[in-house]
């Protein structure tokens, strides 16, 4: 384990009540309209 993990350094850390960039907001948003794209519409397609 390196020295940065050890001591909590190098994670994105959002305390409760705080709000991430816009941009870090968009791709996280999109991220996870992907994600539910997926489970939703094209596995039951496939299958």
């Amino acid at each position: 384990m390196s020295d940065e993990a050890k001591k909590g350094e190098g994670w994105v850390v959002y305390p409760i009540g705080t709000k991430p960039k816009w941009g870090l907001s968009f791709l996280l948003g999109a991220q996870q309209f992907l994600t539910q794209f997926g489970s939703t519409v094209i596995i039951p397609i496939i299958v």
